[in-house]
């Protein structure tokens, strides 16, 4: 049915519009809820593993002269020259797990599971050390990419985060007004019956 029935009254109305933002917004959680769940099971064995002999968040080994980091700008560069139709994500720094620079790629026109490719740049000089496309990872990375896509809404084009941002902040608000307003309706239908009778009487 469509999400509003029009012509029956405010309430059935706001009625519709309640259950359809409830419902999409159910999915969406449980579609976050589940893809959070792979990820972190995934991906938390390695993060304790990367700060051994720390307490965990600590700072990692990596010996970072940070006087001598190279330009941030010229690493952009370097890892947009190396993948040139990837778009430029996320640079991330020097750690015990990767003794390079990592930048993380993205290329909106590939399939979901090939989205995401990685540049590692020198920690000193800032040149291309290595450089992978979407369908050269493994397949361990691509399935983290491809839950990572689809857990933080990389999948498309822009207008697909103005909808996770719609179906994550704008909906449970919807909920709430729509909610406010059927309650408001029922309340007021009640109070007019009321009177009613007593007036009959």
């Amino acid at each position: 049915k469509p999400p509003m029935r029009l012509g029956r009254g405010l309430r059935i109305a706001w009625s519709d519009l309640h259950k359809w933002s409830g419902t999409v917004s159910l999915l969406w959680v449980f579609l976050l809820g589940v893809t959070g769940i792979i990820y972190m099971v995934l991906i938390l064995p390695g993060e304790f593993r990367s700060h051994a002999g720390h307490q965990h968040g600590a700072p990692c080994d990596a010996k970072i002269a940070w006087t001598q980091l190279p330009d941030l700008g010229l690493l952009r560069k370097n890892a947009k020259a190396a993948l040139p139709n990837y778009e430029f994500d996320q640079l991330v720094f020097p750690s015990g797990r990767s003794p390079g620079f990592s930048a993380n790629m993205l290329d909106r026109s590939a399939w979901w599971w090939n989205k995401r490719g990685v540049v590692v740049l020198d920690s000193k000089t800032g040149i291309v050390l290595k450089s992978l496309s979407g369908v050269q990872r493994t397949a361990k990375d691509r399935a983290l990419s491809a839950l990572a896509g689809l857990h933080f809404g990389t999948l498309g084009a822009a207008w697909v985060k103005w909808l996770y941002l719609f179906l994550g902040a704008m909906a449970p608000g919807l909920l709430s007004v729509s909610g406010a307003i059927i309650w408001f309706v029922r309340t007021r239908k009640l109070a007019v019956s009321k009177r009613t009778e007593t007036s009959a009487s």
